[in-house]
């Protein structure tokens, strides 16, 4: 069960590595085509909602197993 948990939490820590990443392109691409604010900013906060979910399931899953341990 321990090594289950840690590749859960690996896979998290690269979804939050990945989604910083997603989140700083889209700010790159904001500072040279100033036009498509509207869009990219629409991207950065779909990137923010999934890292949160992502944490959050985690968080919740965690908790949910030491309840019951």
């Amino acid at each position: 069960m321990n090594t289950l948990i840690d590749i859960i939490k690996y896979l998290i820590f690269l979804a939050d590595i990945g989604a910083g990443f997603r989140a700083l392109y889209c700010l790159i691409r904001i500072m040279a085509n100033p036009d498509e604010v509207s869009s990219y900013t629409k991207k950065i906060n779909h990137v923010l909602i999934f890292a949160v979910f992502a944490n959050c399931s985690l968080a919740l899953m965690l908790l949910v197993e030491r309840y019951f341990l």
